[in-house]
């Protein structure tokens, strides 16, 4: 069973879910977007670069290296050291090494906790250290080597932000606000240094802090806010909507503006280009234009974001309501499949479920949504289905397999594929499959059964045929040579309603079986029977008992038929009866049912095989020394007559070692109006004719050449149907009897240029031949046949069948 011309993909896509509870943020360090973790590398290069050159100046004895605008005031050896360690923890932060940064960040907040702590305590700890001897780089410290409170604040907030990410627990929400704090004392004094405004930068001597220094927090601020790009500020300027886009255009221009503009104001009346009230309503302009500017930016950009997204809000209907259609045609799919289908998370939970699998289950759809598959079926937990549905999950590989699941008492073809998020299931119900299939191995194995028993049936008659041949040929003796032809007969029989048998149950399988119906006797049927059996009754050595009723007792049948029926029982408990046994047939009448049964004391059926006897080539004793076994097709055979008579053919037992009984129930009919003997006509069976044998058999011809010679007919063989049509004008034959199966040529295109040849009318033609289909009678009905008549044929019986043919023609 294949799914529809459409992706497998789509289908599960339809009944796709997100996993509950699922956290859209991603925090972790090692996948910061791609900007916060450029603007962490470019400030993580700026601190370590410009701290190590300023840590060389101290060591160089290089007083430019610390103090770049040559104010006087320079960083100290210690702070250069806090901006190379603060560069390498943001530098191993923004490639994802937390633990690389802790280490880090140890240095720094070691130099700030001993400098608050000696300035707290008035002592030296660690102030000169890093001084390496040198008395300058000294102005506005109040301790040589010690840094100043600005400084100290900052790089205590910046390795305790630090710490606080490294740590990634929920006290680092608190990096934003700690950050703001060196953020704010940077920004002030780099204020103070680009207006040249020394009290902004130096308001007390504790105040005091160096360009470097200050540029250095003001890096390290930015880069941890783009550390915490999960947290406000950074996350609004990361977002996608109206504000994320006017916070990136708009708010560095707002920022910047008042600093370059004040800048500039400054710088123009330094230079004595205008006075301070030119410059001060030139700065209002410029500003108040900028911000207008900016202002118009800013609506102009969150116009076309609202308008981007009522597009994106548009394409998104548009795409729900694809999806909802895709999912309905997709129910629709899966529902009208003919067998269950069901779709598993990763949790073996179910998450779609057609409605064929829920009416297996006898339940609705809804109950089993989200319950644990092997919650609902515990007992497949350890089976087929369960092994190779963890296999199909843990090698990710489609699976197939059946599986029998007692529960249900159903056998099942299962196919399962694997999806992005679990499993995808098609069941099929294939009991009743795997019934025919047993029955057809069933059927299979009695053909075989048959097959043997056929070759050992046909091997029996035709041993005793082969040693009385021998006889023949060896001996002189008439009572022997007697003896061998009586069983020649007798085993020729035989092989005849072997061959019958079979060409019965052909002729009902194909519904071909013609019954002379009349009103008939059934006292008749059941003597004549019981006189057929009567030597393989005494053979045995049985006692029957035969119990007809006394009042005529007629029913509306095919004396034939009814014949073979009754002479099939009676055989069949002749073969399964021991030696000496017991045997009763009895005819009588129960209300308008007319009853025939056979009664033995055999060896019995059991229970179970009182139906199965009486399919084709079913046998109850299959010893192999039970020579007499037959084809086992003889109780079928008589059961489907029965049945084409409008009765029934039962059996009844006890068991094993029991006996059986079979009954035959036919509908009883009043007596005829009238009754009229029909006497055989003898005849003396000696025939003056003249006859053409035509058989490719030249043993056939022969011996029919010789039998109808002995009987007074002269006749001539021919053994091709080109002799045939030669010698039917020389010979004159006053009959033809013709084979079908001729080398050159078909019987019937023999008798049809016989016919058709002046004076091919004077001869009777009379097919004798193997093939006894109604087809084949047909054929030799418009070929000219006078009559089809198969092999073999007794010589009596040939001889009368001539001798009214002859009559006829004359």
């Amino acid at each position: 069973m294949r799914l529809p011309e459409f992706s497998t993909e789509i289908l599960m896509n339809a009944f796709r879910q997100d996993e509950p509870g699922c956290d859209r943020t991603n925090s972790h360090l090692g996948e910061l977007p791609v900007v916060c973790q450029r603007i962490g590398l470019f400030i993580a290069l700026y601190l370590l670069i410009g701290g190590i050159i300023s840590l060389l100046g101290w060591i160089l004895d290089i007083p430019l290296l610390t103090n770049w605008d040559g104010t006087g005031i320079s960083i100290l050896p210690n702070t250069a050291v806090c901006a190379i360690f603060s560069g390498a923890a943001i530098l191993a932060l923004s490639f994802g090494r937390p633990r690389l940064a802790f280490w880090a960040v140890l240095p720094v907040a070691f130099i700030a906790f001993c400098t608050a702590f000696g300035m707290i305590a008035r002592v030296s700890l660690i102030d000169s250290w890093l001084l390496f001897g040198r008395e300058w780089g000294q102005t506005g410290t109040v301790v040589p080597g010690r840094m100043g409170l600005p400084a100290l604040t900052s790089w205590s907030m910046i390795s305790l932000a630090l710490l606080l990410i490294c740590a990634r627990n929920r006290f680092s929400r608190a990096v934003t606000w700690i950050s703001f704090v060196p953020l704010l004392i940077s920004t002030i004094s780099l204020t103070g240094y680009m207006y040249q405004a020394e009290a902004f930068y130096s308001i007390p001597q504790y105040t005091v802090i160096a360009l470097q220094t200050a540029s250095f927090v003001f890096a390290a601020s930015v880069g941890l806010f783009a550390l915490a790009y999960d947290r406000d500020p950074m996350r609004t300027f990361l977002r996608e909507d109206s504000s994320g886009v006017l916070a990136r255009r708009v708010a560095p221009w707002i920022l910047a503006t008042p600093f370059v503009v004040g800048w500039l104001r400054v710088m123009g009346e330094r230079q004595l280009l205008y006075g301070s009230d030119f410059g001060s309503s030139l700065r209002t302009v410029i500003e108040a234009f900028l911000l207008l500017g900016l202002v118009c930016w800013g609506i102009r950009i969150i116009g076309e974001k609202e308008q981007a997204l009522n597009h994106a809000l548009v394409a998104e209907r548009e795409l729900k309501d694809k999806c909802a259609a895709e999912e309905a045609f997709a129910k629709g799919v899966l529902g009208s499949l003919p067998g269950a289908f069901v779709v598993l998370d990763n949790d073996w939970r179910f998450t779609y479920v057609n409605k064929h699998f829920a009416a297996r289950m006898s339940t609705r759809e809804g109950e089993l949504l989200g319950r644990n598959v092997w919650e609902v079926f515990p007992d497949a937990v350890g089976n087929e289905a369960y092994c190779m549905m963890h296999k199909a999950v843990e090698e990710r590989i489609d699976v197939e397999y059946e599986v029998y699941y007692a529960p249900l008492k159903a056998y099942f073809r299962d196919s399962v594929h694997v999806t992005e998020t679990g499993l995808a299931m098609y069941s099929t119900d294939i009991t009743e499959l795997k019934k025919q299939e047993r029955l057809l191995q069933e059927s299979d194995h009695r053909k075989d059964v048959f097959l043997a028993t056929l070759a050992h049936e046909l091997r029996n008659p035709l041993t005793p045929l082969r040693f009385s041949v021998d006889l023949l040929q060896r001996t002189n003796d008439e009572a022997v040579m007697a003896e061998a032809r009586t069983a020649m007969d007798r085993q020729l029989t035989h092989l005849v309603r072997l061959i019958d048998d079979l060409l019965d149950v052909s002729r009902i399988k194909q519904g071909k079986i013609r019954l002379q119906m009349r009103r008939v006797q059934l006292q008749g049927i059941v003597s004549a029977a019981a006189a057929d059996c009567s030597h393989l009754i005494d053979l045995a050595g049985h006692r029957f008992h035969l119990d007809v009723a006394s009042d005529p007792l007629y029913v509306d049948g095919d004396e034939i038929r009814l014949t073979q029926v009754v002479v099939n029982l009676l055989r069949n408990a002749c073969k399964y009866t021991p030696q000496h046994g017991s045997i009763t047939l009895t005819l009588r009448r129960e209300g308008g049912v007319a009853l025939v049964s056979v009664k033995d004391n055999g060896v019995g059926i059991p229970d179970d095989c009182l139906e199965e006897i009486f399919e084709p080539f079913a046998q109850v004793d299959k010893t192999i020394g039970r020579s007499e076994g037959g084809l086992g097709v003889g109780l079928m055979l008589s059961q489907q007559l029965v049945s084409l008579h409008g009765g029934t053919l039962s059996a009844q037992s006890e068991g094993i070692g029991k006996g059986s009984e079979f009954t035959i129930h036919l509908l009883a009919a009043d007596a005829p109006a009238q009754t009229a003997e029909v006497s055989p006509i003898l005849s003396d069976n000696k025939l003056d004719c003249r006859i053409l044998v035509v058989d490719d058999n030249h043993d056939i011809a022969r011996c029919l050449l010789l039998l109808l010679e002995d009987s007074g007919c002269v006749v001539s063989t021919a053994h091709s149907g080109e002799d045939a049509i030669a010698l039917a004008e020389e010979f004159s034959p006053d009959v033809i009897l013709l084979d079908i199966g001729l080398p050159d040529m078909t019987g019937h295109e023999v008798c049809t240029r016989i016919r058709s040849k002046p004076g091919g009318d004077a001869a009777a033609i009379i097919a004798l031949t193997g093939w006894g289909g109604d087809e084949d009678m047909l054929n030799s009905k418009l070929a000219g046949f006078d009559a089809h008549v198969l092999k073999p044929i007794d010589l009596n019986a040939l001889l009368n069948l001539l001798k009214g043919h002859i009559k006829g023609r004359v």
